[in-house]
Protein backbone atom coordinates (compact mmCIF):
# COMPACT_ATOMS: atom_id res chain seq x y z
CA UNK A 1 0.00 0.00 0.00
CA UNK A 2 2.37 2.50 0.62
CA UNK A 3 4.66 1.53 -2.74
CA UNK A 4 1.20 3.09 -4.31
CA UNK A 5 0.95 5.82 -1.89
CA UNK A 6 4.42 7.02 -2.53
CA UNK A 7 3.83 7.12 -6.43
CA UNK A 8 0.73 8.17 -6.21
CA UNK A 9 2.51 11.38 -4.16
CA UNK A 10 5.52 11.67 -6.42
CA UNK A 11 3.10 11.60 -9.46
CA UNK A 12 1.19 14.76 -7.73
CA UNK A 13 4.44 16.16 -6.90
CA UNK A 14 5.99 15.92 -10.76
CA UNK A 15 2.29 17.49 -11.97
CA UNK A 16 2.67 20.40 -9.94
CA UNK A 17 6.32 21.19 -10.94
CA UNK A 18 5.49 20.52 -14.23
CA UNK A 19 2.79 23.16 -14.53
CA UNK A 20 4.49 25.59 -12.12
CA UNK A 21 7.54 25.51 -14.67
CA UNK A 22 5.60 25.73 -17.63
CA UNK A 23 3.75 28.28 -16.12
CA UNK A 24 6.96 30.29 -14.99
CA UNK A 25 8.41 29.36 -18.72
CA UNK A 26 5.45 31.04 -20.59
CA UNK A 27 5.51 34.05 -18.69
CA UNK A 28 9.12 34.58 -19.37
CA UNK A 29 8.51 33.91 -23.12
CA UNK A 30 5.35 35.67 -23.52
CA UNK A 31 5.90 38.87 -21.71
CA UNK A 32 8.71 39.81 -24.03
CA UNK A 33 6.76 38.51 -26.81
CA UNK A 34 3.85 40.89 -26.04
CA UNK A 35 5.86 43.64 -25.33
CA UNK A 36 6.73 43.50 -28.92
CA UNK A 37 3.57 43.40 -30.50
CA UNK A 38 2.37 46.05 -28.20
CA UNK A 39 5.05 48.52 -29.04
CA UNK A 40 4.39 47.38 -32.91
CA UNK A 41 1.43 49.47 -33.31
CA UNK A 42 3.50 52.99 -31.87
CA UNK A 43 6.34 52.60 -34.12
CA UNK A 44 3.68 51.80 -36.81
CA UNK A 45 2.47 54.62 -35.84
CA UNK A 46 5.38 57.21 -35.45
CA UNK A 47 6.41 56.20 -39.01
CA UNK A 48 3.34 56.78 -40.37
CA UNK A 49 3.60 60.31 -38.71
CA UNK A 50 6.59 60.46 -40.07
CA UNK A 51 5.66 60.11 -43.56
CA UNK A 52 2.50 62.46 -43.33
CA UNK A 53 4.75 65.22 -42.28
CA UNK A 54 6.93 64.28 -45.15
CA UNK A 55 4.17 64.75 -47.32
CA UNK A 56 2.33 67.86 -45.70
CA UNK A 57 5.79 69.54 -46.00
CA UNK A 58 5.91 68.96 -49.44
CA UNK A 59 2.52 70.34 -49.96
CA UNK A 60 2.81 73.19 -47.79
CA UNK A 61 5.64 74.27 -49.97
CA UNK A 62 4.01 73.89 -53.33
CA UNK A 63 5.42 70.22 -54.27
CA UNK A 64 2.08 68.39 -54.94
CA UNK A 65 3.58 66.56 -57.92
CA UNK A 66 5.84 64.74 -55.25
CA UNK A 67 3.82 65.05 -52.25
CA UNK A 68 1.31 62.79 -55.32
CA UNK A 69 3.43 60.48 -55.77
CA UNK A 70 4.83 59.55 -52.37
CA UNK A 71 1.00 59.04 -51.22
CA UNK A 72 0.34 57.04 -53.92
CA UNK A 73 3.22 54.60 -53.17
CA UNK A 74 2.56 54.45 -49.87
CA UNK A 75 -0.95 53.59 -51.21
CA UNK A 76 0.12 51.22 -53.43
CA UNK A 77 2.46 49.55 -50.89
CA UNK A 78 -1.56 49.28 -48.24
CA UNK A 79 -2.34 46.95 -51.43
CA UNK A 80 0.36 44.88 -51.47
CA UNK A 81 -0.44 43.75 -48.22
CA UNK A 82 -4.25 44.03 -48.77
CA UNK A 83 -4.18 41.21 -51.68
CA UNK A 84 -3.31 38.71 -49.28
CA UNK A 85 -6.20 39.26 -46.96
CA UNK A 86 -8.77 36.50 -48.39
CA UNK A 87 -5.65 33.99 -48.58
CA UNK A 88 -4.87 35.23 -44.91
CA UNK A 89 -8.14 35.09 -43.57
CA UNK A 90 -11.04 32.94 -43.06
CA UNK A 91 -14.22 34.13 -44.92
CA UNK A 92 -16.16 33.84 -41.60
CA UNK A 93 -13.93 36.34 -39.67
CA UNK A 94 -13.52 39.15 -42.91
CA UNK A 95 -14.55 42.63 -41.85
CA UNK A 96 -16.77 44.39 -43.86
CA UNK A 97 -14.49 47.52 -43.45
CA UNK A 98 -11.91 46.38 -45.71
CA UNK A 99 -13.95 45.79 -48.34
CA UNK A 100 -15.44 49.02 -47.49
CA UNK A 101 -12.05 50.51 -48.31
CA UNK A 102 -11.29 48.73 -51.17
CA UNK A 103 -13.85 49.67 -52.74
CA UNK A 104 -13.79 53.11 -51.96
CA UNK A 105 -9.72 52.84 -53.16
CA UNK A 106 -10.99 50.99 -56.52
CA UNK A 107 -12.89 53.86 -56.93
CA UNK A 108 -10.21 56.55 -56.37
CA UNK A 109 -8.00 54.50 -58.84
CA UNK A 110 -10.27 54.24 -61.21
CA UNK A 111 -10.69 57.75 -61.61
CA UNK A 112 -7.25 58.70 -61.13
CA UNK A 113 -5.18 55.74 -62.64
CA UNK A 114 -1.65 55.32 -62.06
CA UNK A 115 0.34 54.50 -65.16
CA UNK A 116 1.54 50.83 -65.36
CA UNK A 117 4.92 49.80 -64.52
CA UNK A 118 6.81 48.32 -67.69
CA UNK A 119 10.01 46.83 -65.61
CA UNK A 120 9.23 42.66 -66.28
CA UNK A 121 10.78 42.69 -62.31
CA UNK A 122 7.39 44.32 -60.89
CA UNK A 123 4.98 41.74 -62.45
CA UNK A 124 4.11 40.74 -58.95
CA UNK A 125 3.85 44.36 -57.47
CA UNK A 126 1.36 44.82 -60.46
CA UNK A 127 -0.55 41.56 -59.76
CA UNK A 128 -0.52 42.07 -56.14
CA UNK A 129 -2.07 45.50 -56.77
CA UNK A 130 -4.68 44.78 -59.09
CA UNK A 131 -6.09 41.32 -56.64
CA UNK A 132 -6.45 43.79 -54.10
CA UNK A 133 -8.32 46.16 -56.23
CA UNK A 134 -10.42 43.50 -57.76
CA UNK A 135 -11.65 42.15 -54.09
CA UNK A 136 -13.21 46.18 -53.81
CA UNK A 137 -15.17 45.33 -56.85
CA UNK A 138 -19.06 45.74 -55.51
CA UNK A 139 -19.85 42.18 -56.24
CA UNK A 140 -17.00 40.22 -55.40
CA UNK A 141 -16.12 41.71 -52.21
CA UNK A 142 -19.52 41.96 -50.76
CA UNK A 143 -20.08 38.51 -51.04
CA UNK A 144 -17.03 37.71 -49.06
CA UNK A 145 -17.63 39.81 -45.90
CA UNK A 146 -19.82 39.54 -43.11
Amino acid sequence: MRGRRGLWVTGVVCFVAGVLLTWLGAALYARPTFRMLQECSFLEAASGARIDVANLEKLRAGDTGRAIEALEGNLDSRLIALSAYEDTVPAKNRDRYIYDSLRRIASYRMANPRPTRSDPDMADVEASISKALQMGGSEHGSRHAP
